[in-house]
């Protein structure tokens, strides 16, 4: 297969024609060859289940993720990653470890801390994370005693500067005498490499939500940035299959962790644990056991991970699909900021460096384009799936990309202008002319155009891109 991006790279996936989408972040987009790859697999499993689960599963899962630990996470031992489904996933087992990580260390628990008046452990997170991941925060939160820090982050904002904040909260607690875990250090392209050397230098555990990660930026230099934990889809900029993510751990919180389902007593337990029973044929004699064998389920997803990283190999290599992505975020939304007659956030500070496969823009003022109605989330999202061929996933949700079934519009009224942030994040198979055409059907929308003129000009348009 010959490289190609943008509109070439279109029969590589099983697109549908009358589809533009912008929206490669949210769900991901397996290609054709990758496809075939997992229906493969499939099809030998299900010739022998039980010869390949209890015998053949472990050796081709650990093969699988040998064919990312190399060229995605630069030699990263095996035995510090685990597949996961998502993110969401390995971020809960984390987050459930903080409990047993304090029982193991012979610490009282932080309902017993609180209970007695002292000061609770916090859990640290940026105002920018995943919003599902606020709420696995609060939860935790709730039922073992901790209490949520919210570090507040307003993009654009210079790196150092966000390193800065997060190093003051966690002094400014360490000061008064509690103790600080971060939880996710995520969003566009945050400074993690930064911010997790100061948490080491503070001795403060961290956590990396970089489900945007793999695929979009580099990540080879892992090991030696060393977070406590770090967790990237795959399957959202890597090519792979839908539920398929790595997770990083560091040997400092393996033996706390247990997994999204309890298949195994995490390794700093087992002493005080009763009647342990031994680990069934097809588990992983380690704390990988615990995610790698959840229980019966379909992990297609994961053996055909070798198959994405050939696709990747086959379009030119991860700097040369890197280039071209971080390329067209550039191009793609200085063209949506010009039909906008606005600006791509962060521009003027510089910070081309934080924008890969996605992208910000400010849209509009009074009398441009974000002028006129404010359709509610489903009316939005009705007029765009009914009128255009498009799903722009345009719009903030806790520094990701959502739905525009989702859109958040935020009157922001300085100078009585109307600010409407959006987000877009696209794959290969993009080029700038998505980025017209998208921005076009926003500006028709928003500024409340007659839908039947506008779906004319629409395809007009679509036919000379």
């Amino acid at each position: 297969m010959a490289a190609s991006f943008g509109r070439p790279a279109r029969k590589l996936f099983p697109i549908a024609n009358d589809y533009i989408s912008l929206n490669n972040g949210s769900y991901g987009l397996a290609p054709i060859q990758v496809i075939q790859s997992r229906q493969a697999w499939s099809a030998r499993i299900d010739s022998n289940p039980d010869l390949f689960i209890k015998f053949e599963l472990n050796a081709n899962l650990d093969a699988a993720l040998a064919s990312v630990a190399g060229p995605i996470f630069g030699q990263a031992s095996v035995d510090n990653l685990v597949f996961v489904n998502n993110s969401s996933t390995a971020t809960t087992a984390v987050l459930n470890s903080l409990r047993v990580k304090r029982l193991a260390e012979g610490k009282k628990s932080a309902a017993a801390v609180a209970a007695e008046g002292g000061r609770r452990p916090k859990v640290l997170h940026l105002s920018t994370g995943y919003s599902f991941v606020a709420i696995e925060i609060a939860y935790v939160c709730a039922a073992d005693g901790f209490e949520p820090l919210t570090v507040v982050i307003q993009h654009p904002i210079a790196p150092a500067e966000m390193v800065a904040k997060v190093e003051a909260a966690i002094l400014a607690e360490q000061q008064a005498g509690g103790e600080v875990a971060i939880a996710s250090a995520p969003g566009v392209v945050q400074p993690f490499r930064e911010i997790t050397a100061a948490c080491r230098r503070l001795n403060v555990p961290i956590f990396v939500d970089g489900a945007h990660a793999a695929g979009q930026i580099p990540l080879t230099d892992l090991s030696d940035v060393d977070p406590d934990g770090f967790v990237t889809n795959l399957h959202k900029w890597l090519h792979a299959p839908r539920g398929c993510a790595v997770l990083y751990l560091s040997k400092r919180l393996q033996p706390y962790v247990a997994g999204p389902t309890i298949t195994r007593v995490p390794t700093a337990l087992e002493p005080t644990a009763p009647n342990v029973p031994a680990q069934p044929p097809i588990a992983y004699p380690s704390w990988r056991n615990a995610f790698m064998w959840p229980g019966t389920q379909d992990f297609t997803a994961f053996l055909c991970v070798p198959a994405a990283v050939e696709f990747r190999k086959q379009l030119g290599g991860e700097d040369a699909v890197m280039r071209y992505c971080h390329s067209l975020a550039i191009e793609g939304g200085r063209k949506v900021a010009a039909i906008w007659g606005t600006e791509v956030l962060g521009e003027r500070l510089g910070l081309d460096d934080v924008l890969h496969a996605s992208y910000g823009v400010r849209q509009g003022s009074r009398g441009g384009a974000g002028s006129g109605r404010q359709d509610s989330a489903g009316d939005t999202h009705e007029r765009v799936h009914g009128g255009c061929p498009v799903v722009p996933a345009l719009g903030w949700s806790g520094g990701h990309p959502v739905g525009v079934e989702r859109w958040r519009a935020r009157e922001a009224r300085e100078s009585d202008r109307i600010a409407i942030e959006s987000h877009g994040g696209w794959g290969v198979y993009n080029d700038v002319s998505d980025f017209e055409y998208v921005a076009h059907a926003l500006k028709a929308i928003f500024t409340g155009q007659d839908l039947g003129a506008a779906r004319v000009a629409l395809r007009k348009l679509k036919s000379n891109l």
